[in-house]
């Protein structure tokens, strides 16, 4: 299996990232600064319920917003829809991650991670 060293993985979500391993926990705590794709929503129908209109919305993601450029040794941990959206704007990019292999407790709320996963 490769092996990558960083020296840092930075947390761009409004979340601490707790880090299960055989290691050990490691925290990683939010940024400050939160990376996110551009949403745009289209009204595109309503659904009659019991007489309520509930509207229906398309919503498209598109450009990425606040996402620091690549640095030597530095991973970048994202949303799910934010990664999906650099993998589309910038596909060579390899810098960027989402978090992965949830870890839950008995109530099956997710209190980790195992791992990291890329798009």
């Amino acid at each position: 299996m490769k092996e990558i060293k960083i020296e840092r993985l930075i947390n761009l979500t409004p979340h601490p990232l707790n880090l299960m391993g055989d290691e050990g926990e490691l925290v990683i705590p939010p940024s400050g600064r939160i990376a996110r794709a551009r949403e745009e929503r289209e009204l595109i129908e309503y659904l009659i319920l019991e007489g309520r209109k509930i509207p229906v919305y398309r919503v498209r993601y598109g450009e990425v917003i606040d996402l620091p450029p690549p640095e030597p040794g530095v991973i970048y941990v994202v949303s799910s829809i934010t990664a999906q959206a650099v993998a589309r704007t910038d596909p060579g990019r390899d810098d960027v991650v989402i978090p992965g292999n949830p870890v839950r407790d008995q109530e099956g709320r997710i209190i980790g991670m195992r791992g990291v996963c890329r798009i």
